[in-house]
């Protein structure tokens, strides 16, 4: 799971454009990409549409992780985050 989170990370970094780390950017400028980066990636695993069905058919958590190949942490943060484990 761990490979598919840094996948994600790095596809996320791509679809953000933004410029390689260490490419001369301020340090807070790099934080900030950092930080914008690990959002969208949990976003890429995670759909909040599909944080919904997950809570819409009460799928456990534990089913709902081997499903998506998510981290217990970034399940729990995405159905948090997207109000689905509201619903849940």
């Amino acid at each position: 799971m761990r490979h598919r989170s840094n996948m994600a990370h790095e596809l996320a970094h791509a679809l953000l454009q933004h410029p390689p780390l260490g490419s001369g950017c301020e340090v807070e400028t790099e934080k900030g990409n950092e930080a914008e980066a690990a959002w969208m990636s949990g976003v890429l695993m995670l759909t909040s549409n599909q944080a919904r069905s997950i809570a819409a058919r009460r799928l456990k958590w534990s089913i709902a992780q081997d499903a998506y190949q998510l981290s217990a942490e970034m399940l729990r943060f995405r159905m948090n985050v997207t109000g689905a484990a509201k619903l849940a």
